[in-house]
């Protein structure tokens, strides 16, 4: 017989991720939360840091902010019922526009709007309801993965101003 598989390696996520969800429905944000930390809890400790928002607008000022990659933002598209007249869209072109070095995430509940979302930039599509924890671990530790060589601005200005 053949000898058994080698276990799998367990999936690992950087400590000091920081969520920053914007959703304008509370119960919304608070799912998502609650899933985030629990993924933390397991696999980082821990050691992430959370931000809700109920608007785009109210959201800016913090994103502008953000240098380190070590971010995830996940965003709703419609978010009028809080006053935000900016959508998931808008605020996907505004991380873009200011080279967010973060993972953007869509969390529509239109799998439609999700794809266009991910046309604009975004690098996740979780459609509500959000997928499970296993689905959700494997997409951010591909992203994580995979971007583990982008610098988070600061060092990026930091290496630019070296002669």
């Amino acid at each position: 017989p053949a000898p058994p598989p080698p276990p799998a390696s367990p999936v690992v996520l950087p400590t000091g991720i920081r969520v920053v969800i914007v959703d304008d429905s509370g119960l919304n944000r608070r799912a998502a939360l609650l899933r985030m930390q629990r993924i933390s809890n397991d696999l980082a400790q821990g050691t992430w840091t959370f931000a809700e928002f109920p608007t785009v607008e109210a959201a800016q000022p913090h994103l502008r902010e953000i240098t380190s990659a070590r971010t995830v933002v996940m965003l709703d598209h419609n978010l009028s019922s809080e006053g935000g007249r900016l959508s998931g869209s808008d605020a996907i072109l505004f991380l873009t526009s200011i080279d967010f070095p973060g993972c953007i995430v869509s969390a529509s509940g239109d799998p439609e709007v999700g794809k266009a979302h991910v046309l604009l930039g975004a690098h996740l599509n979780w459609a509500k309801p959000l997928p499970n924890r296993k689905r959700m671990i494997a997409d951010l530790a591909h992203f994580f993965r995979n971007h583990n060589d982008h610098q988070d601005r600061a060092d990026d200005a930091a290496a630019a101003s070296v002669p």
